[in-house]
């Protein structure tokens, strides 16, 4: 090893070359000595590279094979010489895990100090094609190496990522909290950080991703969990809510409030009744029917646009009516003329069955959507072409005439100022069904305590 270090030290190659021939014919192999001259290069180049940068991470070297320099990757190839892999750098942030879509969150930056913080599918990390093409459509953030050198980078990154489980069905949740698009409530409000991120210390990490840095601008996606979110408290009790909400809707609108907290125990009630009825608002042009579901769907969601049961695709249609657990989902404009597909997806909400399909991107077999939400339709006419469907609704009808008289009343006055309140009373509304449930642990002690 003495004379492979002396002749490694000649900055001559071809110098080098010649050596290399006389000590083979001494004694040993060509190829022995070969290896024996590039391994020394190595040492010399490690060296080299501490004594000119005491930042130098010579144990990131040695187990992964590459160092961080000047927000770029690098390594010593087997002649000693530098080859540079990236002109960026990333830090792991989190590990998202999913079945289907499973997702690492990292922050990236250039050499020229240009930072992002990007979201890699695990298909973009398996893949170097995918991944050049995500991180370069992302800015100037070029890899230069090859898929060895990449693999050797994730490995490292890797061993260094927390890990956190994604909410892809807001509301409530089998962990015993309340999820929203921007934080978390249990006994107290937990707000998402800036990735999105919501600790609960031994409960687990969470992610919601619809007000993280990297969707924020971007508000083609997410739409609906961007308006299932919670924005602060006000002064409004939930009694002096449904005290207004009264006086604008009537004697029906208790019905509404009971729909309403049947629903926030939806999970329970279904352990009795198997069944879930659905809430039918249905009256003519200007009687109220939009703005009594607006005002009730707002204990979730605020701005949220109802999709239509006419035009909405079959797949759309299910898969708002599992966007979210113990809450409220408005489908508009029912009609009796509908397709009897769509009438048949109504009754099966019904009975908590959800569209049936094939899992073409797992094990290929049959998956049912989510039915775990209250459901809220609302039309013009009143379901009657379907007797099954008919006894599956509690019917809210609505009149021109009365709600036109209790506008004169100022109940338009009542109505503005009870939405002002609606998150203090969603608030109060999650505080008293957290309490209820950890009173009532088990579904038998729920149904002992109804009916006593």
């Amino acid at each position: 090893m003495v004379i492979a270090g002396l002749i490694a030290q000649i900055d001559d190659e071809v110098k080098q070359s010649m050596y290399l021939e006389i000590v083979a014919k001494i004694e040993g192999s060509k190829s022995l000595w070969k290896t024996a001259i590039n391994t020394a290069k190595q040492q010399l180049s490690k060296k080299s590279l501490q004594a000119s940068d005491r930042n130098v991470n010579l144990d990131l070297l040695n187990k992964y094979g590459f160092q961080e320099k000047d927000n770029c990757y690098f390594s010593i190839t087997n002649d000693g010489k530098t080859y540079r892999w990236s002109n960026f750098t990333m830090r792991p942030l989190f590990h998202i895990k999913h079945p289907v879509m499973a997702i690492r969150l990292y922050q990236i930056t250039n050499e020229n100090g240009q930072t992002d913080t990007i979201e890699l599918k695990q298909e973009e990390l398996v893949s170097l094609t995918k991944f050049r093409l995500r991180v370069e459509g992302l800015g100037n953030y070029l890899w230069f190496a090859n898929e060895e050198e990449l693999n050797k980078l994730k490995s490292y990154l890797y061993d260094d990522t927390e890990s956190a489980v994604r909410i892809d069905q807001l509301g409530w949740q089998r962990q015993g909290f309340f999820a929203f698009g921007n934080g978390i409530f249990d006994t107290e409000w937990h707000p998402a950080d800036d990735l999105g991120i919501v600790r609960l210390g031994d409960r687990g990490t969470y992610y919601l991703p619809a007000f993280s840095s990297i969707y924020r601008n971007d508000t083609q996606f997410y739409q609906y969990e961007r308006c299932f979110a919670h924005f602060g408290n006000n002064n409004i009790s939930l009694h002096d809510y449904c005290e207004k909400f009264v006086e604008v809707f009537g004697d029906n609108a208790k019905v509404g409030i009971a729909f309403l907290i049947a629903t926030l125990f939806r999970d329970v009630v279904v352990q009795s009744t198997v069944k879930f009825p659905i809430l039918n608002v249905f009256g003519p042009k200007g009687s109220g029917k939009s703005a009594f579901c607006e005002a009730l769907t707002a204990f979730f969601t605020v701005g949220n646009k109802a999709p239509s049961i006419v035009n909405a695709t079959i797949p759309s249609l299910a898969e708002a009516i599992g966007q979210c657990a113990n809450a409220f989902v408005h489908l508009e404009e029912f009609k009796n003329n509908i397709e009897l597909e769509r009438r048949e997806i109504l009754k099966s909400i019904y009975d908590g069955i959800g569209r049936s399909k094939m899992n073409l991107e797992r094990d290929k077999k049959r998956e049912m959507a989510r039915v775990d939400s209250g459901v809220i339709v609302s039309g013009q006419e009143m379901a009657t072409a379907d007797i099954a469907l008919f006894s599956h609704f509690i019917f809210w009808p609505t009149t021109l005439q009365s709600f036109r008289l209790r506008q004169r009343r100022g109940s338009t006055r009542c109505s503005t100022s009870a939405h002002v309140a609606v998150h203090t009373s969603r608030w109060n509304c999650c505080i008293t069904a957290n309490a209820l449930r950890r009173s009532f642990t088990t579904a038998g002690k729920w149904r002992a305590a109804m009916w006593n």
